[in-house]
């Protein structure tokens, strides 16, 4: 082999292996106690209050790709494993103002951290959805947030 095919395939062989290190390492993520305590003031300065809360099985909110791909991949753990919080959970908020259109926020919850948000809003609450996320985003800035508009 030639020393450009050996370079090549060397530095192949490294991006996969930082792939497999980072997806299993799980990068940064957001404990739900923090994000829990935090949600309140983000969705207050939003300029929007909750008008209902509940809790949805996790098929609410498909579990992004690369948690699956995390959760598969990982080691085998030792000993007991606890989650406490909201484990495999979506919170649903539906967040709005005293009397206009109403937002539909799902936090989706695994393994005891936030695996994303999607935030649903109509035709008429765009512009909130918008500021929710922006607010979110600048608290977590490394949470997966998605915009849906419903569709009536």
């Amino acid at each position: 082999m030639t020393a450009k095919r050996l370079i090549t395939i060397g530095f192949v062989l490294m991006l996969v292996l930082y792939l497999f290190v980072d997806v299993l390492s799980g990068g940064p993520a957001t404990d739900w106690e923090l994000f829990e305590r935090r949600l309140p003031s983000i969705i207050e300065t939003s300029g929007l209050r909750v008008l209902e809360e509940s809790t949805k099985g996790p098929e609410a909110v498909p579990l992004p790709f690369i948690h699956q791909l995390r959760s598969s991949l990982s080691w085998p753990k030792t000993g007991p494993h606890v989650t406490t919080g909201f484990p495999e959970s979506v919170s649903h908020l539906v967040l709005g103002r005293d009397d206009g259109p109403v937002l539909h926020c799902l936090v989706r919850y695994h393994e005891g951290k936030v695996a994303c948000i999607v935030i649903r809003s109509t035709l008429g609450a765009k512009q909130e959805g918008r500021a929710l996320r922006d607010a979110i985003t600048k608290a977590f800035p490394n949470l997966s947030i998605t915009l849906e508009d419903i569709i009536p």
